[in-house]
């Protein structure tokens, strides 16, 4: 019984350490892109661009 939770609590150690450093890089690129846009500084294209071609 105790190899067992040693087993399970190795693993979620593992677990947690895996999707430790993906789930930090996407909260960063998600501030960043936030945070740009804020500024008015994001490179991508606006819908309104696309409605004003098909209105004009």
């Amino acid at each position: 019984m105790a190899a067992r939770r040693r087993a399970i609590l190795k693993s979620a150690s593992g677990c947690f350490s895996r999707h430790s450093a993906p789930t930090s890089l996407l909260a960063a690129y998600s501030a960043l892109s936030v945070n740009r846009h804020r500024q008015m500084r994001s490179t991508g294209y606006d819908i309104g661009i696309f409605e004003q071609s098909i209105r004009s």
